[in-house]
């Protein structure tokens, strides 16, 4: 019975029902298809790297075989397979690396790999994957006899030794792989990690291996991985979790925990909340005389009670029902928009659930604030409260009327006459517009300062007047041997806005030797140095005298070495690298450098076609200040000290003739589109790497450019949200002044201006929240960049971000308000036309 009366309410305040329930219906389509969307795009996202790059759920490298049979005694494990791995090989020409195993079929299956051709049949066969063949420019390569030279690195007696030696194979095969594969660890910072294999049985005493392992039961998987590196008394360089589902799943955390995602659900809860409120407490009090009237036939205070709980029951049901089968439409919709192709719906109960109670919560906080409202009352002051107190006499009307500000003066009257109201409203729309303006100009300005080399990460903030960079993948090529291709100059040469194009030489794969008791114990601990080897990481630079020029700005000691081609090989040392606790540049390499010093280098050096290592002494001219190391060339991949010395000199200690790093900068600082043309330029080319500004985008790109769509839909619904709102205010307060609206017209109001008057008080609604939205959102922000500027200076950075109100998003705000405004005006306008 009490569900039929409350039914009967239901269908009969229809244009008020349908109000809080398409409030109940948003806020649930928000919810559930925000979270919906994010959780399907990352399992779309696993999924599709289950089947491009394997389903295990472990991979370790470098293991013994003793180890592998511990691990074989696992009852968890289900299955493992492996290859012994082998000394790397390189293509001369092309400077390709490869990663070189012998044959195991079911390693290469587990890896997704497909085999083209036949196996490789003892150790002078090989087969190589098809993208390293095509970047190797070997056409038809079944059959074909190729040179490479095999390199053979280890540390004997504390030190590191490296032989090489020609060996000729013959390709029997090759493997292949989804593009999509290739594109995306292209774009990653180490690139692409070309594999090969062997035939034959090199099984030594030493020998190791890499492989994969697949679990029986796959949660709890770190646990799980933690205690085999204790069983093997190994780290997670040693053994880890699946690579590629294992970078996923920390995207997908950090989507789903960072302080902006949790903030926004927040926001979502309370706003929801508040819109509920507003309009409940409207309906309440219009229902006020109706409920008097049940109460007087003879309802109790209890049966009231029960009566307003079943009527918020239907809309806690029919709202979230209807709510949850939108939210999936929408979900199907904007996971497409969102995470683009390959994107499958995943429907969590879970989410289903969290809607249903978060529906409840905001009913139940709604009727407990509104109880007094409508159970406490007596009958009298429930039938006197149906009538609008707050209207205005008849003798004030027509003074408004013949008023000058006629307009204003009426807005400005409606607007104060119910102040909770208009607060609740104002509140509502301002909560939403501040979010607004803080989300869109995040997203803006974090894309534009990591493009900018301001903030991002320590990689694209590391460049300073450098725009772009390319040079061979850390992975797939040696630098030793891999050279810029002459066609990808000339194109660069080409593109319109090149300012500066600073061709030099690099090597990562250089020690600092006889230097121990010199070194910091600090920066050894830090970076796992141990005393296994003696030899400490070093980059060497090699610079024309025009780039020693322009870079002397930053020695702080000392002087340039700029024509020094006379006597001794002299240097400018870099002794700052970045300190992972501390996040800055504070950290020594040496504990003590002086002008004149002798360092003693190793560096990888070519001797009639052979690799080996060469050793030499240079002078210590400069000591370049720490703000070269963090703000200037980049320091991606440095683990040490670095030294820079005059190209000439580089070429006459390790043999090389052509430049394997190019340094572009842009005349008007554009680095998408130079990162665009580069991308272009390099099509299907998987052995350069672009880095420079924007590095970071590396990883992070991808993932900031879903979130920006998820944040669209997130906008979008939650607009959607407040204008349901917002309309229902307005028809509300229009019903509620329909007599003076009657009054208006008969002392000489005309329907033009009656329409005006409403387009204005909207506006203002929207006006008032849209500045004060500017305003907080403006406070926050600045307040932002100067703390961000403030701990970039502390860390030794150059570049600081600039400080200044998000002006677009202001601008946008107040445009979307100005037609939220509009909208509302239109959707009410039918309630006045009546009366006219």
């Amino acid at each position: 019975m009490m569900y039929r009366l409350c039914f009967q309410f239901f269908l009969k305040n229809k244009n008020k029902t349908a109000a809080l329930l398409a409030s109940i219906i948003v806020g649930t389509v928000l919810f559930f298809s925000v979270n919906t969307i994010r959780e399907s795009g990352y399992e779309s996202q696993i999924n599709e790297s289950r089947n491009i790059n394997g389903s295990y759920d472990i991979s370790f490298d470098n293991i013994k075989l003793s180890d592998i049979a511990k691990l074989g005694g696992e009852s968890n494990i289900s299955k493992m397979a492996y290859a012994q791995k082998l000394n790397s090989s390189i293509y001369r020409k092309s400077g390709i690396k490869l990663s070189k195993y012998q044959y195991n079929k079911e390693y290469i299956d587990s890896l997704k790999y497909k085999l083209v051709g036949s196996y490789p049949k003892n150790e002078n066969e090989i087969i190589i994957e098809k993208k390293a063949i095509d970047n190797m420019k070997i056409d038809d390569p079944i059959g074909k006899e190729i040179t490479m030279l095999e390199i053979d690195k280890k540390i004997i007696n504390n030190k590191n030794v490296m032989d090489s030696v020609d060996k000729k194979y013959i390709i029997v095969g090759y493997l292949t792989k989804s593009t999509k594969y290739y594109d995306d660890i292209t774009v990653s910072t180490g690139g692409v990690k070309f594999k090969a294999f062997t035939g034959g049985d090199n099984q030594g005493k030493g020998s190791i291996y890499d492989g994969v392992i697949f679990l029986k039961n796959s949660e709890n998987v770190t646990q799980y991985i933690e205690t085999l590196q204790s069983k093997l008394k190994m780290g997670w360089d040693n053994i880890r979790k699946n690579d590629f589902i294992s970078s996923i799943e920390m995207l997908k955390l950090r989507s789903k925990y960072q302080k902006e995602s949790i903030i926004s659900m927040l926001l979502l809860l309370f706003v929801s909340m508040l819109i509920v409120y507003n309009i409940f407490s409207i309906i309440i009090s219009e229902m006020s005389s109706e409920i008097g009237t049940l109460r007087s036939f003879g309802m109790s205070r209890k049966q009231t009670k029960k009566f307003v709980k079943s009527y918020l029951n239907l809309f806690w049901i029919v709202g979230t029902t209807v709510g949850i089968l939108l939210g999936i439409l929408c979900s199907f919709i904007g996971i497409k928009f969102v995470y683009k192709e390959n994107a499958q719906l995943a429907i969590k109960p879970i989410f289903i659930l969290i809607v249903f109670i978060m529906n409840v919560i905001t009913l139940y906080i709604s009727y407990l604030l509104l109880n007094k409202k409508v159970v406490k009352r007596t009958i009298i002051e429930l039938i006197d409260d149906s009538k609008d107190n707050s209207a205005l006499n008849k003798s004030k009307m027509v003074k408004l009327v013949r008023n000058v500000n006629i307009k204003y003066k009426i807005v400005w009257s409606n607007i104060l006459r119910r102040k909770s109201r208009t607060v609740v409203t104002i509140f509502t729309i301002v909560l939403v517009g501040y979010m607004f303006i803080l989300n869109f100009s995040s997203s803006e300005f974090l894309t534009e300062s990591i493009n900018r080399g301001v903030s991002g990460g320590i990689w694209g903030m590391s460049y300073g007047t450098v725009d772009k960079t390319l040079s061979g993948s850390i992975n797939g090529t040696d630098s030793l041997f891999y050279t810029i291709d002459d066609g990808v100059m000339e194109k660069i040469y080409q593109y319109k806005d090149i300012d500066k194009v600073e061709s030099n030489f690099y090597s990562n794969d250089a020690f600092l030797v006889d230097n121990n008791s010199n070194i910091n114990e600090r920066y050894k601990k830090m970076y796992g140095l141990n005393d296994i080897n003696l030899e400490y990481p070093l980059a060497v630079r090699g610079y024309s005298d025009k780039m020693l020029q322009d870079r002397k700005s930053f020695i702080s000691e000392g002087k340039n070495i700029v024509g020094d081609n006379i006597g001794d090989i002299h240097c400018l040392f870099v002794n700052n690298v970045y300190s992972k606790i501390d996040g800055n540049f504070d950290l020594s390499v040496l504990k003590r450098i002086t002008i004149g010093d002798k360092l003693k280098i190793k560096i990888p050096s070519v001797d009639n076609e052979l690799a080996n290592f060469t050793e030499v002494e240079v002078t210590v001219s400069g000591i370049m200040d720490k703000k070269y190391a963090s703000s200037q060339d980049g320091s991606v991949g440095v683990r040490g000290g670095q030294i820079i010395i005059r190209e000439d000199d580089y070429k006459k200690i390790t043999g090389a003739e052509k430049y394997n790093k190019v340094f572009i900068t842009t005349k008007n600082g554009d680095v998408n589109s130079l990162n665009d043309f580069l991308e272009k330029t390099l099509l299907d080319n998987y052995v350069t790497s672009i880095g420079g500004k924007g590095e970071d985008m590396k990883f992070f790109g991808s993932y900031l450019k879903s979130e920006a769509r998820l944040n669209i839909v997130y906008q979008v619904l939650i607009l959607i949200l407040a204008t349901v709102n917002f309309i229902f205010i307005m028809r509300s307060n229009l019903i509620n002044r329909r007599e003076e609206v009657k009054i208006y017209r008969y002392i000489g109001m005309t329907k033009k201006v009656r329409q005006k008057i409403d387009f204005i008080e909207a506006l203002h609604y929207g006006i008032i929240s849209a500045l004060i939205s500017s305003i907080l959102a403006s406070i926050y922000h600045v307040n932002k960049v100067v703390s961000i500027n403030k701990d970039l200076i502390a860390s030794g950075f150059t570049k600081t971000m600039d400080v200044g109100i998000p002006l677009n998003q202001i601008i946008l705000i107040f445009l979307v308000y100005v037609f939220m405004s509009l909208i509302a005006v239109l959707f009410s306008w039918d309630i006045v036309r009546e009366e006219w």
